[in-house]
């Protein structure tokens, strides 16, 4: 296929350029040729960027990085509040890589949101170069003042310090606390508990949207799917895969991840290395103590998602225990540090043993098209963007990782987007709540899930997934030879299912369904009647929407 045409832009100037207006957001710049500075002007410096439509591009190359450890805990969240911010805040250096000397003294103007710094304790005659996390913009000389780019806008801006004389060179990193522009400010005693707990909601969407952001530019320059260099786990040390789309628990709709099962549950918590599939950089880590289904004490588990390019991720969940070099960082403050930790392919990062290990990929260039209304899962915003993720495995390993899948149908990675515009089937989300978030006053926030599903192993087999079935989540099977939920709409009328446990033998309710209208159906779960008993909907119906 004919790659498609590519547009140079070159930019020059004395102190300060300016890049050609991709967004972060769009990602598709796909590298920066060449930075070319004048032996004789240290201030005059030429750009040459190359961008292209493409969607996918060569594997990105790791820049030289160092982890940074806080010597005190960031600022990561905002509380809303009615004081209006300060107008300019000085900020001292937060981590440096140079000896004692040069720095960094940035000032912060938040009515213009814009940064200042000038550089203290550099060589007279030395080359100096600004950059930053939040601006597109170089700049040069012992003074540099630019405006934060929205686009780039994170929970702290980075700005960089290069002091060069002829080939030495000294870096110097300073943090500029940004949080407080994420989230527009409100006066929170005006706020309703659904209003607060949306503005929660943003908090939450926009720090993790920032962290990926940081740790994107802390390690590539590029975007699109990279091929993997091993698995997660040891061949030898797996003993099967579940895929992508089973309904379990408090997993009311098909779920996102993959579940590799160690080769015998026996050995104990710790008994297999779990590794890096490629050169990236951690972004989120979070450690779990308790068990998500009752809200109950248990062994801690770790959360690992890895950014392998700029669109391109990856995630472990249920880790028994991290490499000890990354919980060191990590306990520093409970959190990572800004811009991630980079890891490199094959690298070890934890083990896993008596349970299985959750383990997804997500291209986030990628909408899967089954989920109507992409935007109600913004709980999980990876959830949409899940891709297959034996293609990027080299052909030996993936051979021998489909081996060990159990389902024996395409797509053998599994699905979870089921959702038909006006049909039955797929996800379903109760009248009131906030889509796949929940209620805010609900820790059970999958309460109001429902999912009307085929089988992730079997899909000739169909479930019914609720979240609330006598006070817990169920999945009920779909009894015998019923109406497809694929071909159920409106026009069809009242719909009665018969349900049964997982045992195919044992006989469970009934589940009356009527969808009114292309989005909404109503819903009654009625436990123990057979489909006589029913006569039709009680004042226990409940509407679900999506």
């Amino acid at each position: 296929m004919k790659p498609p045409p590519t547009n140079f832009n070159w930019e020059s100037g004395t102190g300060m350029v300016q890049w050609s207006p991709h967004t972060q957001s769009q990602r598709k710049i796909e590298h920066v040729a060449a930075i070319v500075k004048s032996v004789n002007a240290p201030d005059f410096f030429v750009l040459l960027t190359a961008c292209s439509s493409a969607a996918s591009v060569p594997q990105p190359t790791q820049k030289a990085i160092t982890v940074e450890v806080p010597t005190a805990a960031p600022t990561n969240t905002v509380a809303p509040t009615t004081t209006a911010p300060v107008t300019t805040t000085t900020v001292a250096p937060t981590a440096s890589a140079a000896p004692a000397g040069l720095s960094a003294i940035c000032t912060l103007d938040s009515e213009h949101l814009r940064i200042s710094c000038r550089a203290t304790g550099h060589e007279e005659g030395s080359h100096l170069t600004w950059t930053s996390t939040a601006s597109w913009a170089y700049g040069g000389g012992s003074q540099w003042e630019f405006t934060i780019d929205e686009e780039l806008l994170g929970l702290q801006a980075r700005v960089l310090l290069e002091e060069c004389q002829g080939s030495a060179c000294q870096t110097v990193d300073t943090s500029v606390d940004t949080s407080a522009f994420l989230i527009a400010e409100v006066d929170s005693s005006a706020l309703s508990e659904w209003e607060l707990w949306e503005l929660e909601l943003e908090k939450r969407r926009a720090g993790r949207e920032a962290a990926m952001n940081e740790a994107c530019m802390r390690g590539f320059s590029g975007s699109g799917p990279v091929m993997f260099a091993n698995s997660p786990m040891r061949l030898e040390d797996i003993g099967g895969i579940l895929p992508y789309g089973l309904v379990e628990g408090s997993h009311v709709t098909p779920i996102d991840h993959m579940y590799f099962s160690p080769k015998d549950w026996s050995l104990g918590r710790d008994a297999y290395e779990v590794r890096a599939i490629q050169d990236g950089v951690i972004f989120e880590l979070q450690a779990r103590d308790i068990f998500t289904d009752t809200n109950t004490p248990k062994p801690r588990e770790w959360r690992m998602e890895i950014v392998h390019s700029c669109t391109f991720t990856s995630y472990f969940d249920l880790l028994t225990s991290i490499h000890p070099d990354l919980e060191s960082v990590w306990s520093v403050t409970g959190q990572l540090p800004s811009g991630g930790i980079p890891v490199s392919a094959g690298q070890l990062v934890g083990w896993v043993g008596a349970q299985t290990l959750d383990f997804g990929v997500y291209d986030w260039e990628i909408v899967l098209p089954g989920f109507v209304e992409p935007s109600h899962y913004d709980a999980e915003p990876w959830k949409i963007h899940t891709v297959d993720p034996f293609p990027y495995f080299p052909a030996e390993i993936r051979d021998a990782l489909l081996t060990k899948v159990e389902r024996k149908v395409e797509p053998r990675a599994g699905k979870i987007d089921y959702d038909i515009d006006g049909r039955l089937v797929g996800n379903w989300f109760e009248q009131g709540t906030r889509w796949y978030w929940g209620a805010p006053d609900n820790w059970r926030l999958w309460d109001g899930h429902l999912a009307i599903v085929p089988d992730a192993i079997d899909p000739t087999l169909w479930w019914f997934s609720i979240g609330n079935y006598e006070g817990v989540a169920a999945q009920l099977r779909l009894l015998g030879e019923q109406l497809d939920p694929r071909e159920v709409s409106a026009e069809t009328g009242a719909v009665t299912y018969l349900l049964t446990a997982r045992d195919p033998g044992t006989r469970d309710g009934v589940a009356l369904v009527e969808m009114t209208g292309p989005r909404t159906v109503k819903v009654e779960v009625l436990p123990g009647l057979v489909a006589a008993d029913v006569m039709g909907f009680t004042g226990t119906a409940k509407i679900y929407e999506r």
